[in-house]
């Protein structure tokens, strides 16, 4: 199963949208998604409006379930 910062980095992909235009949606830095991305940092609070712009279901992205 893949984890947490694999799936933002698969729906930014999805979403068609670099690091930094998905941060500056999102209102984070480049840096931070980076980290989300690398499991570096963790996105609970940050996990729906980054799954809002990428067009992912927010249960998907934050457990891996369901589309």
């Amino acid at each position: 199963m893949m984890e947490l910062g694999q799936r933002i980095k698969q729906a930014r992909e999805y979403a068609n949208l670099t690091q930094k235009e998905l941060a500056v949606k999102v209102g984070l830095s480049q840096t931070a998604i980076h980290k989300l991305e690398s499991g570096r940092s963790k996105a609970s609070r940050r996990a729906v409006p980054i799954a809002i712009v990428c067009r992912v279901s927010p249960l998907w992205l934050e457990t891996g379930k369901g589309d």
